[in-house]
């Protein structure tokens, strides 16, 4: 689904917004019983109403929203957990009131490494070509995979079961557990002090030449370099990072 552009009132919240854009979805067939707004990112738990299918399921939805000037001054696109939204910042406050999910139902056989549908052929798993496919990914051995996944020998691996195709319950899982990592990270930095080192899974670019993954903490979002050249890191606390104490 794209995204769809209105003109937004002033003094209105995202909340009442999408309730008027959504109201089948948010105050017919569902009712909002927590939301928040986490960047440009609007989160909400979602029960379907008596009358409807999964009435009192508890979902969450998730809405890409950004502002500009003009008439057209606000874009959203909304989704839900089972789409495989990328921004996974749920709020626990959100988190908690979702229904559990059912286990996932794979009828059909998926490879483990490139996630492409096989099936058995006399004891060798074998992916065949579509009608849109060339050729060239017919076979035992993988089409698409991971350099590190590459056999000792360099050549492509087998096939292997154990995957499976696009699953909308493997996303919201995926959803959920990501964002109860955000989550954490989130609660872990408010225990940063200055002076703490912070280490990055990966440097950071900086204008004039710098790179680094590695820090002292100052204050908000101020770091120093090893240099004494201090930068600034906007929404750090929910990156990975590795905090070092300094030695007493």
């Amino acid at each position: 689904m794209g995204s769809t552009g209105m003109h937004r009132e002033a003094g209105l919240t995202t909340r009442q917004v999408m309730e008027a854009e959504l109201p089948n979805t948010l105050t017919r067939d569902g009712k909002i019983l927590a939301s928040a707004m986490v960047g440009n990112v609007f989160y909400a738990a979602v029960e379907q109403q008596e009358g409807q299918q999964d009435a009192g399921k508890v979902w969450a939805l998730v809405v890409l929203t950004y502002r500009s000037s003009g008439y057209f001054n606000f874009t959203y696109k909304e989704m839900d957990e089972t789409d495989g939204p990328h921004e996974a910042t749920c709020p626990d406050k959100i988190l908690d009131l979702l229904s559990p999910l059912s286990e996932c139902q794979h009828e059909q056989t998926y490879c483990k490494i490139c996630c492409a549908e096989i099936s058995d052929e006399t004891g060798v798993w074998m992916r065949f070509a579509t009608e849109r496919e060339d050729d060239r990914v017919t076979g035992p051995r993988c089409a698409y995979f991971m350099e590190s996944e590459r056999q000792a020998d360099g050549s492509a691996p087998f096939h292997m079961t154990g995957g499976h195709g696009w699953c909308r319950l493997e996303a919201a899982r995926k959803f959920r557990a990501e964002s109860r990592a955000y989550n954490a990270r989130i609660k872990a930095s408010k225990s940063v002090e200055r002076g703490d080192r912070v280490i990055f899974p990966a440097a950071f670019n900086f204008s004039g030449g710098y790179r680094s993954d590695t820090f002292t903490y100052l204050t908000k979002d101020t770091f120093l370099m090893f240099d004494a050249h201090r930068v600034r890191i906007p929404g750090w606390r929910g990156m990975r990072t590795t905090v070092i104490k300094p030695a007493a």
